[in-house]
């Protein structure tokens, strides 16, 4: 009779490996919508808001657009950082949080020195650490010209 406990633990090992894989999925998922929300919430505050020639209007369409993207980047955060601690709660190893790190409030900005090229006084044109995660499912051109900045 085989022994029963060793396929036990083969089944086990099976079920973590996939549910860690649909983690990192769903990871993958949330820092490529994180992508598309934060280069749209830029285009349209320089194109709509910060081009804007009245000092006084912002248009309340505007406003309401960066209100939606917010809550949305906002989301995908929230939906990230879960999917990081159920990756470290099922003991993730040290290579899968090199990869996926702590998600923090000043990795949601992109500072005015990544969006202006040749700025004045221009000091610092770092990204945050998930612009730089190699991708194959990564088709956001967007995504790609400020890596490539």
């Amino acid at each position: 009779m085989p022994n029963s406990h060793g396929i036990f633990d083969q089944i086990l090992l099976a079920l973590w490996q996939e549910e860690m894989e649909l983690w990192k999925g769903q990871a993958n998922d949330c820092l490529e919508k994180l992508h598309q929300a934060l280069g749209d919430r830029s285009v349209i505050f320089w194109e709509k808001i910060h081009s804007n020639k009245s000092v006084h209007h912002h248009g309340t369409r505007s406003k309401k657009e960066l209100q939606k993207i917010t809550f949305s980047i906002n989301k995908q955060a929230w939906a990230y950082r879960r999917s990081r601690g159920a990756m470290i709660h099922l003991g993730a190893d040290h290579h899968t949080l090199e990869v996926y790190q702590t998600l923090k409030a000043e990795d949601l900005i992109l500072s005015k020195e990544v969006m202006e090229e040749n700025r004045y006084g221009q000091s610092s044109d770092r990204l945050a650490w998930f612009w730089r995660i190699a991708k194959d499912s990564q088709k956001n051109n967007l995504s790609s010209q400020l890596v490539e900045s």
